[in-house]
């Protein structure tokens, strides 16, 4: 193609796509909430909407407010005033607190406040209180918790801190829809921060490498535009990114200028003389370079179209066409934009380094290196094998954030934050009897030795009942139903027709092992001990916590299907290159060793696998393997001009070095702006990631060249008589 005649018909073109799309990338969506990464079981969906429908919405915010010695009336009335003011609120369905529990039975008047503080004393002096709800303690607390309905927590949130900040008490809040709102903005606010970032250090590596501003504005507009058409084409068929695809940004910056490098080199290092003559001849060699490199990277995501959960495979979708669109600027565009900045060639001169290549036949280094290389290996392995999910949401928080802070404090001295929520469906008219609410309480000790830290019920209210009437067992039962029915309190446990009782059990940790184990004991033992007590009773599970630990199921599960199929796509595109499996072994073999080191290293650390973090493998896989590309590319050409072994890798080890480091280190560095991030699972994945690239670079120039010496494997017989490969790097 005559790619210098056409280069003002190509510029028109790609300015002409990237007007709409620039219009179209400010409506790009951002939604880091754990909700976003996938939809939930089928049947914890229908267990959701049958909770609504009989006890209201179970999405709560915990507010806690911490006190010392006795309530002073001044005090319980601010929370008082704080609670009417929230259910106020739109949105806000109901509030529960120890105060609206004595309101319902009628316990004294809204006036009586110094009455009214010296009574919740007495409640939490004589032990009875209302700690295992989370409600009240004695000298540490007192709480609302606030049910809001579905739909957008934002304006519902922004209302409910409003009211809370503008009474001036010290507090703590959490919650799922808290957390959940975090999360969701938080992600908007990321690549305000480190794209910039990254671009900087772009220019940066690319005035060093070219010593040409002109050149390395080239570049970056390149880049630019590829990053306009990418995320507004994406933007305009409605995808959202999330959790996990938020750094799509950062991908197509990273192999942008990674394929930009080559094509730099490539026109500064051709031997024609004639410019536009070095620009066609500049995109012959680029376009099959580029092609197999953007392939390898591509194959690494292609993997997500694979994993059950919805995000994951439209992060895959988004990639892949990303890349795309990079290819075909880095091959089209960018050097038609270098045709105007007429870049002079380099000091890219051949070596002669047969002469100064090393000779030794001595194979002793070599066998230390790979001995060390597979004794990493094993213990990546062991170490792998080790490696735990993070199922708490307060895991996703940014370190340091008052929110983190607040869900840690109300956890570990309140109530925790987890809950499954269990139904208990009998006939009509079954809890308004105070035996069979007798009956339930008793049979929660089934939970003893489980998951379970608290049960919240209707029981408190009961107790707080009976004080005030005498024995409810005295009084005739649906006349007493039918009062405390009209209890805020009593409607969150007990529905209208009294033929389904709620139980939420406040569990210790999320993990999917035990918040299953802990649905098996209800579902099971909860029933079959009521039944032995004469209640006929069938009991189902589900909630928030249940639906998120699938969730963080089927992140393992996208772990070890897109590790596997990101492995055998390079493996693969490796064959079709070199059609021998000794190459294919070598090619692999860096990527590999480096993220079994990155999740090795994790594991040693603690660190647990999230939503980022468990994209480390693929990534790694589709963009370290080509710098082993490059090396093989060398070594196989090289065995065709030199006998010796040892010269063959090293002469091709030196051809390399300069623009795979280069490479490396623009990578690296790319994923490394995100060890500065606040967010858990983009910094996991920026520290990791970037670590496993130069992990890889260094086995690609030192363990790779040693198991190459030392199993003496010869590539492919290819004709490079008319391709000069120390030119195309």
């Amino acid at each position: 193609m005559p790619l210098f005649r056409h280069r003002w018909k190509i510029l028109l073109l790609v300015f002409a796509i990237v007007i709409p799309c620039m219009t179209s990338v400010f409506h790009l969506k951002t939604d880091n909430s754990i909700s976003a990464l996938a939809s939930p079981d089928p049947k914890l969906l229908k267990f959701r909407q049958q909770l609504k429908e009989n006890f209201g919405n179970d999405r709560f915010i915990m507010v806690v407010f911490p006190f010392k010695g006795n309530i002073t009336p001044g005090f319980l009335k601010r929370i008082d005033e704080i609670q009417k003011n929230l259910n106020g609120v739109s949105g806000v369905e109901r509030t529960d607190s120890i105060l609206s529990i004595l309101d319902s039975v009628r316990l004294f008047r809204i006036s009586d406040i110094i009455l009214r503080a010296k009574t919740v004393n007495e409640i939490l002096n004589s032990g009875k209180g209302f700690s295992e709800s989370g409600l009240a303690k004695k000298n540490e607390y007192l709480s609302i918790v606030i049910s809001i309905s579905d739909g957008e927590s934002a304006d519902i949130l922004s209302s409910i801190m409003g009211i809370i900040e503008k009474s001036g008490i010290p507090y703590h809040i959490s919650g799922e829809p808290v957390i959940n709102n975090y999360l969701k903005t938080e992600g908007q606010r990321i690549g305000k921060k480190f794209i910039p970032l990254y671009a900087l250090f772009s220019v940066i590596i690319l005035f060093i490498i070219f010593r040409s501003f002109l050149t390395v504005m080239a570049m970056m507009l390149t880049m630019a535009v590829a990053l306009v058409v990418s995320l507004g084409v994406i933007s305009f068929f409605g995808f959202t990114l999330t959790i996990v695809s938020n750094i799509l940004p950062l991908i197509i910056m990273v192999v942008s200028v990674e394929t930009m490098i080559h094509t730099g080199i490539n026109l500064r290092t051709t031997s024609t003389d004639v410019f536009a003559g070095r620009v066609n001849q500049s995109y012959t060699l680029t376009r099959n370079s580029i092609f197999f490199s953007v392939l390898t990277t591509q194959a690494g995501f292609l993997s997500f179209l694979v994993s059950p959960m919805s995000a994951m495979l439209e992060m895959g979708v988004m990639v892949v066409f990303s890349l795309v669109i990079v290819f075909l600027l880095s091959v089209f565009f960018l050097p038609v934009l270098l045709s105007f900045t007429h870049l002079s060639g380099g000091d890219d001169k051949k070596e002669n380094i047969e002469n100064t290549a090393k000779t030794s036949e001595s194979y002793v280094g070599d066998f230390i290196i790979v001995t060390i290389a597979g004794l990493l290996i094993a213990g990546g392995v062991w170490r792998f094998a080790g490696m735990t999910m993070e199922t708490d949401n307060s895991g996703y928080l940014g370190v340091g954030s008052k929110l983190k802070r607040d869900t840690l404090y109300i956890r570990d001295n309140v109530s925790p934050i987890d809950t499954v929520e269990v139904i208990i469906c009998a006939k009509t008219g079954t809890f308004n009897k105070f035996d069979n609410l007798k009956k339930v309480e008793n049979s929660l000790d089934v939970f003893r030795e489980s998951n379970v830290q608290n049960v919240g019920g209707p029981f408190q209210t009961l107790r707080v009942f009976s004080d005030v009437m005498g024995n409810p067992g005295n009084i005739d039962n649906e006349l007493v139903f039918n009062l405390i029915y009209r209890m805020d309190t009593i409607k969150r446990y007990i529905n209208k027709n009294a033929d389904k009782l709620r139980l939420s059990l406040f569990i210790r940790n999320s993990k999917y092992k035990d918040i299953e184990e802990t649905r098996k004991i209800a579902e099971r033992d909860l029933s079959e001990k009521l039944m032995a007590q004469g209640l006929k009773n069938t009991v189902i599970t589900g909630g928030i916590s249940p639906e998120y630990s699938g969730v963080m199921k089927n992140l393992v599960v996208t772990l070890i299907y897109t590790t596997l199929i990101s492995l055998l796509s390079v493996m693969g595109l490796l064959f079709v290159q070199f059609r021998k499996m000794s190459f294919v072994f070598l090619g692999i073999f860096p990527s590999v060793f480096s993220v079994l080191m990155m999740y090795a290293l994790m594991e040693i650390l603690g660190v647990t696998l999230d939503a980022g973090s468990v994209l480390i493998s693929a990534v790694t896989i589709g963009i370290s393997v080509d710098a082993t590309i490059h090396l093989l590319k060398h070594i196989e050409y090289n065995i065709r001009i030199h006998k010796n072994i040892k010269t063959v890798v090293d002469t091709a080890v030196r051809e390399i070095f300069k623009p795979v480091i280069s490479s490396s280190l623009v990578i690296s560095s790319g994923f490394a702006a995100f060890a500065f991030s606040s967010f858990p699972p983009l910094r996991k994945l920026g520290i990791f990631t970037g670590a496993a690239i130069l992990t890889s670079f260094f086995a690609t120039m030192f363990i790779v060249p040693a198991l190459f010496r030392l199993i003496r494997v010869t590539g492919r017989k290819k004709n490079y008589k008319n391709l000069d490969i120390t030119r195309v790097e």
